[in-house]
C-alpha cells in the first residue's frame, strides 16, 4: 500500500482543543472567555484579533521572559488557545 493510502484510511485524530460545539450551551460563554483573555470586545473584528494575539504573545513568549518561563507559559499557552 502507498503511504498516501494509509493516511486518508485513518480515523481522524482527537481534538487538541477543548473548544465547545456551537449548539453547546456554554458556547457563547466560552467564546466570551476567549475574547476576554485576549482583551478585547465581542465585536473585535479579524484584524483586532490579530493584532491583540500577536502584541499578547510577543509579551509572555517563554524565550522573551527568561527566567519566568514556566509562569508565562501558561499565560502564552492561554493566549493562543483564545486566538
Amino acid at each position: 500500500r502507498r503511504l498516501s493510502e494509509l493516511f486518508w484510511q485513518a480515523p481522524p485524530a482527537p481534538s487538541a482543543s477543548g473548544l465547545l460545539p456551537p449548539d453547546d450551551p456554554g458556547f457563547a460563554e466560552q467564546v466570551a472567555g476567549f475574547f476576554a483573555r485576549l482583551s478585547l470586545d465581542e465585536s473585535a473584528g479579524p484584524d483586532e484579533l490579530k493584532r491583540a494575539y500577536k502584541d499578547l504573545a510577543r509579551k509572555h513568549h517563554p524565550d522573551k521572559n527568561l527566567g519566568a518561563e514556566e509562569q508565562v507559559t501558561a499565560e502564552f499557552q492561554g493566549i493562543s488557545e483564545a486566538y
